[in-house]
């Protein structure tokens, strides 16, 4: 079938008209979204040209690993208290405070429960991280969210095998090391899985993209950066956003500031506590000045496993009683 040709001009004007609408339309239902694929870009640029530099992490790339989870990673656990109370959870100054001593002393015991078993912590962070931030995509069917999330962090260990080795041995010595390839071993059969049940996102067509957007980054650049692209712009901004929809526009620069105190103070303690571990007596400014790469790594997943596990059990007990988290 023939068309004049201003019919045809006319008719791709609207296709691409109704196109650009649909994706602004799923932007603004996921607005964290255009800043992941901005990042993701610049990731991917960065890395091909320091990619043997990025593949085994400078004490630099450590400090600015530390610098972003503590900055934008950490905030949206630190509304955890607040939420505690809004929920009920918890009533009154009292309870308030019973629950920090709670939640510091879990932390305390999974970081101390890590230094004692580093082999079994470092498998147990990695699956209920799995669990933790496959929580961050619509389907939540619980076969496909484990799939999912175990495949996202096993994915670089199959293209970057070395990196991913040198990372888990500093977190758990040759204990570490197995699981690194361990996961290598069983990537290719997990993005199968996850390919093969990509048909459960199908109303969700932006979720499907940033999976294979986040695909691709696994496998392109290395693990630390692609952690950070995806534990900063999808999974702690989605986190944030999905409490401060909730509240009111005159609320939210409260609670944001709220957030960014906790994230400061947790930040500060998981210093602490590492010098006292890792310090043999020096001064601060000493420790500080003798970290490597390894330690650094060691200080900031060890800190952020402590502080992961009680913050996905309030969010456990806060949607039990209805509230989105």
């Amino acid at each position: 079938m023939c068309f004049p040709p201003n019919t045809l001009s006319g008719a791709r004007a609207m296709n691409t008209a109704s196109a650009y609408r649909k994706l602004r339309e799923l932007l603004d239902t996921s607005p964290e979204s255009g800043l992941f694929l901005v990042v993701a870009g610049l990731a991917v640029a960065v890395s091909s040209t320091m990619k043997q530099q990025a593949a085994q992490p400078s004490a630099a790339m450590v400090l600015l690993l530390g610098a972003l989870v503590a900055s934008v990673g950490l905030p949206h656990g630190g509304l955890d208290a607040w939420l505690a109370q809004r929920s009920g959870l918890v009533r009154g100054a009292q309870q308030l405070l019973l629950f920090y001593i709670a939640y510091l002393l879990t932390a305390v015991a999974v970081a101390g429960f890590w230094l004692w078993q580093p082999g079994l912590a470092l498998s147990g962070f990695l699956l209920y991280s799995a669990w933790h931030f496959a929580g961050d995509w619509p389907e939540r069917a619980v076969p496909w969210r484990f799939l999912l999330g175990i495949a996202l962090l096993a994915l670089p260990a199959w293209m970057w095998p070395d990196a991913v080795a040198s990372i888990f041995g500093a977190l758990a010595g040759q204990e570490g090391r197995q699981l690194a390839s361990l996961m290598n071993a069983a990537a290719p059969w997990l993005l199968l899985g996850m390919v093969g049940g990509l048909w459960r996102l199908r109303r969700h067509p932006l979720a499907i993209a940033e999976l294979g957007v986040l695909i691709a980054l696994a496998l392109i650049v290395p693990p630390l950066v692609f952690f950070l692209v995806y534990y900063c712009t999808v999974h702690s901004l989605r986190s944030l956003r999905r409490i401060l929809n909730g509240v009111s526009t005159a609320q939210r620069p409260r609670l944001l500031a709220l957030a960014g105190l906790h994230a400061a103070i947790a930040a500060l303690l998981v210093l602490t506590a590492g010098f006292f571990v890792m310090a043999d007596g020096n001064n601060l400014q000493v420790w500080l000045a003798q970290l490597n790469a390894s330690q650094g790594l060691s200080l900031v997943f060890i800190g952020l496993a402590a502080l992961t596990v009680p913050h996905m059990l309030v969010e456990w007990l806060v949607a039990r009683r209805g509230m989105v988290c």
